[in-house]
């Protein structure tokens, strides 16, 4: 009945209507799957290019709060506590009105001061890294 031919390739994003687009569940797939199977670098980079300020790198999507979330705990995961406190930051902005109980929020709060005390001790000595909260099964999918 049917012939055998080379396989068939469907770009799904053309599918994907803008509520899609910016669910975050969906739009950042890629990057926890990369950063599931141990490619932090392809993780951070697609973090990156989910919360880049422009629109094109982004493909019109909006900068979800989880996305910076992730990012930041991947970059202090990966030793670069300064990008995290940023990425930090610009969740917890978004988040400022958010409910009191939505565990990321706390847990932003509580790795941002976390990282600012770690800036400067007495001894002058940076502190251990924290524990990555990112592979948390709780957190991978809001």
């Amino acid at each position: 009945m049917f012939k055998e031919g080379p396989p068939i390739q469907v770009d799904l994003a053309l599918y994907m209507t803008v509520q899609q687009k910016n669910l975050p569940f969906q739009a950042d797939f890629a990057a926890r799957v990369f950063a599931k199977k141990g490619e932090t670098d392809k993780a951070i980079a697609e973090y990156e290019r989910l919360v880049s300020p422009d629109p094109g790198v982004r493909k019109g999507a909006l900068i979800h709060p989880f996305s910076r979330f992730r990012l930041a705990a991947l970059y202090e995961a990966n030793g670069a506590p300064e990008k995290a406190a940023e990425q930090y930051e610009a969740a917890l902005k978004v988040w400022k009105n958010a409910d009191p109980g939505l565990a990321e929020v706390s847990i932003a709060r509580k790795k941002l001061a976390a990282i600012k005390a770690r800036k400067v001790r007495p001894d002058g000595t940076a502190g251990s890294p924290l524990s990555p909260y990112f592979l948390s099964e709780t957190l991978i999918v809001p």
